[in-house]
């Protein structure tokens, strides 16, 4: 299983001090600044917590410092400086993580027994690793920091931990650590080193200055494993842990042991456990396959034995904060289960049913499907996507005419079919009395129905999607049976603390929603265009970072017109579109009625047309102007509220509530003529009597719609 590339290689700016520094690579080039305080970062290694936010920046580069005897300059090597005002380290928060801590979550969770992770003594040796395409990490404050509660994220690890050990001192009490903690968890490992006889050698050196693969890596047998120092190997053969064990013989420094694991049922006739004591710490490796776990329960000894030590009280000191360390894992851990099986009781522990690994086999024989429509030609079912728009585009309207429609099982504008789903609609602003009011007007005005038919279930409440409460509404959309769940608005919901210009933040928490939500659903979000973006209707201008990329199905809009609110009529040019190739492109009348003053809304019925969008038909954008459509659209609309129609009484009335001049009915009434929309009844007749040729059932005009 192959690694993506590391856990980061962007650029990096705004680091405190001027400096910019940018990570290396085979495409980029790399920058020097001189910090004026005397530092010169060459490297920023960026940790990030488990959730992708960055947590600490690292540096690694030279001090440079004025000889007092000479006045030459001299550069001091600085690995690790982490002292800067943006994003510094902090010992209780950060000392417990991994480089690429969020990469190695994922890793941990699709591995199997085929992945490869490389523990290093060092972000270079790290990088190394990276670049070869391998999965790698190493502790934050060098080989000596690390701990248990770092190699916890592992603890799921399906794979093979690959340690390598620098070829010192250092790189001994590394290795040993790792594999006492490894092992402790019932992770496979094996120790590694350079494939060099340099005092101090490692992965880097291994591969960049000698020129050697990951592949000619040394293996260290476990027994030969040791420190330069002395040890009284005769007196630890004295040891209490020693004695549980059935020692057949010592090789070099260390035993080979009858071992008692569950692999040997019937007895370990030819050693096969191989056990060292390094720095204070037993080590144990099997080589028929137990793990050490279950090695050391089969003679009454848990981990915390691998510490004990018959010497110094240093040794009998790293004990005490072993076990201490235990302790602490064993709180977090019961804390963890512990809220997990809050989580469960109160139903909120959703697991989405399309979250799964495809084999290959899978792949091979799986069959496209044809696209399942919620709103056929406009919404694909268990699409998620968005309605975006400009201020006061009636993006909101749009929302309740397709819920309405999906909860009531009616035709969309009159013509398209929908499939007749539960809506469960989560409204985050506004007086909730004036939504349901409108709610009402639309479903009696424009599909002629009873809003208690529909299917929907509304919560007027606004909250982070990533809480228990918004889980816990989304458990009772399910129990609702809703197959389609709508947000107004997007950020109404957001989580607090994302910067919504940064799309891997951004992408990260829409990624989350949707899980939230469950891929076997429609989702539904209402965002706005940016107010200094493009004019166009394109993903480009929604308001904020990743909802474009994210966006499965997209309604975009805009006012085609200026408002007019006097009368009711607002002109919309409206695009829908999917990754799937599907879309419209149409230009929208709204007709809400006059608005009253006394009743704060707009009264009358409500009516909308959609026509096939012509960019000829646009208004010139003057206040008040009516746009060719528009004018086309008050046609219709009165066509479909009188039946027969006299085209100069209709003259009349649209000169007067459009404020249009005689020229502009005419081309409007004749491009609708000799689009066989109208008829003449008895032509060459005074106050011949014209009818409408399409018209539909509901109070919607739907004429063109591609």
């Amino acid at each position: 299983m192959k690694a993506t590339p590391g856990p980061d290689r962007s650029k990096y700016g705004d680091i405190p001090a001027k400096v910019r520094v940018i990570t290396r690579g085979p495409w980029e080039r790399e920058t020097v600044v001189k910090l004026p305080s005397g530092f010169k970062a060459q490297r920023a290694y960026i940790y990030r917590n488990v959730d992708g936010s960055i947590a600490f920046v690292k540096f690694r580069g030279t001090r440079i410092e004025r000889s007092e005897v000479d006045g030459f300059e001299l550069e001091q090597k600085l690995k690790g400086w982490k002292e800067s005002a943006l994003h510094p380290y902090d010992k209780e928060k950060h000392s417990g993580l991994l480089y690429g801590a969020d990469v190695l979550a994922a890793m941990v969770e699709t591995s199997d027994t085929d992945t490869v992770l490389y523990l290093v003594g060092g972000e270079k040796d790290a990088e190394t690793a990276w670049d070869l395409g391998q999965f790698a990490t190493t502790p934050p404050n060098g080989e000596g920091s690390l701990s248990a509660e770092q190699l916890e994220i592992l603890r799921e690890f399906k794979g093979l931990v690959v340690v390598v050990r620098d070829k010192d001192d250092p790189g001994t009490k590394f290795a040993a650590n790792a594999v006492a903690f490894l092992g402790a968890m019932g992770v496979r490992w094996e120790i590694k080193e350079a494939k060099s006889d340099t005092e101090g050698a490692d992965l880097t050196d291994h591969i960049t200055e000698l020129g050697w693969e990951l592949e000619d890596l040394v293996d260290v047998d476990l027994i030969s494993l040791k420190l330069s120092k002395e040890r009284n190997v005769d007196d630890l053969e004295l040891s209490p842990f020693l004695a549980k064990l059935d020692v057949a013989f010592r090789v070099g420094e260390g035993w080979m042991v009858h071992c008692p694991g569950p692999m040997h049922k019937n007895g370990d006739k030819n050693p096969s456990l191989s056990v060292n004591h390094v720095d204070g710490k037993w080590l144990l490796f099997c080589h028929g396959g137990c793990e050490t776990k279950d090695v050391l329960a089969a003679v009454d000894m848990d981990w915390t034995d691998l510490f004990e030590s018959e010497i110094s009280e240093e040794v009998q000191r790293e004990k005490d904060i072993q076990r201490a360390a235990y302790k602490h894992e064993i709180g977090i851990l019961g804390k963890k289960l512990g809220e997990e099986r809050l989580r469960e009781a109160a139903g909120l522990n959703f697991e989405d049913p399309n979250n799964r690994m495809w084999s290959p086999g899978d792949i091979a024989t799986a069959q496209r499907k044809r696209i399942d429509w919620l709103v056929k030609g406009f919404w694909s079912d268990c699409s998620h996507g968005v309605i975006g728009g400009r201020e006061k585009s009636l993006k909101s309207y749009w929302l309740d005419l397709m819920v309405l429609a999906v909860s009531l099982g009616v035709k969309f504008l009159g013509q398209y079919e929908v499939k007749h789903s539960t809506v469960y609609m989560l409204i985050g602003e506004g007086d909730p009395s004036d939504r349901f009011e409108r709610l009402r007007r639309m479903a009696k005005d424009v599909y002629d129905k009873d809003i208690a038919e529909a299917k929907l279930y509304i919560r007027t409440r606004a909250c982070s999607w990533d809480s228990d409460e918004f889980a816990g509404f989304m458990k009772e959309s399910r129990d609702a049976g809703a197959q389609v769940v709508a947000l107004d608005s997007v950020y109404n919901y957001q989580p607090p603390g994302i910067d919504v210009q940064n799309m891997y933040e951004r992408g990260f928490a829409l990624g989350s929603l949707s899980q939230a939500v469950g891929t076997d659903r429609t989702l539904i979000l209402v965002d706005h265009f940016r107010k200094n973006g493009s004019a166009d209707l394109d993903l480009a201008s929604l308001a904020q970072a990743a909802m474009g990329p994210w966006a499965d199905t997209w309604v975009l809009m805009k006012h085609r017109a200026p408002a007019a609110p006097s009368i009711g009529q607002f002109e919309i040019e409206l695009s829908a579109g999917s990754r799937r190739g599907y879309g419209k492109h149409l230009d929208i009348t709204w007709y809400l009625g006059p608005f009253d003053d006394d009743e704060g809304c707009h009264t009358g019925e409500i009516a909308v047309t959609a026509l096939s969008h012509d960019p000829a038909t646009a208004s010139s954008g003057k206040a008040g102007e009516v746009s060719a459509s528009g004018i086309q659209a008050f046609i219709l609309k009165y066509f479909e509220e009188n039946g027969q129609v006299v085209k100069t009484q209709c003259r009349e009335i649209a000169k007067d509530q459009l404020d249009i001049g005689q020229r502009k009915f005419d081309d409007a009434w004749k491009r609708l003529e000799n689009e066989c929309r109208l008829k003449q009844i008895e032509p060459g007749k005074p106050r011949s009597m014209w009818v409408l040729l399409t018209q539909s059932k509901n109070k919607i005009s739907n004429f063109g719609g591609k």
